[in-house]
């Protein structure tokens, strides 16, 4: 079995969607505070624990979105770029 230069390098491939669903994740989280949906942005601010908050909303999110990152690269690795 012979390895060409066109097969991806899966770890990469893995990390690179992993990060893009992170940053993904960072802007969703964002525009939920910026947007105040829910009053989110008041309850974070008069918190003492708000920032873990966000932290563990971004956390969960980066989660997600980097799972439909790298399930949406696993699904195209075969298809042909024409």
């Amino acid at each position: 079995m012979t390895v060409s230069s066109k097969d991806p390098n899966l770890i990469r491939l893995f990390v690179w969607h992993a990060f893009w669903g992170s940053v993904a994740a960072a802007v969703f989280t964002g525009l939920l505070l910026y947007f105040n949906v829910l009053n989110l942005w008041h309850l974070v601010t008069h918190s003492d624990i708000g920032v873990f908050a966000v932290f563990l909303l971004w956390w969960m999110l980066s989660t997600v979105f980097g799972a439909v990152q790298i399930a949406y690269a696993v699904m195209h690795i075969g298809s042909d770029e024409t």
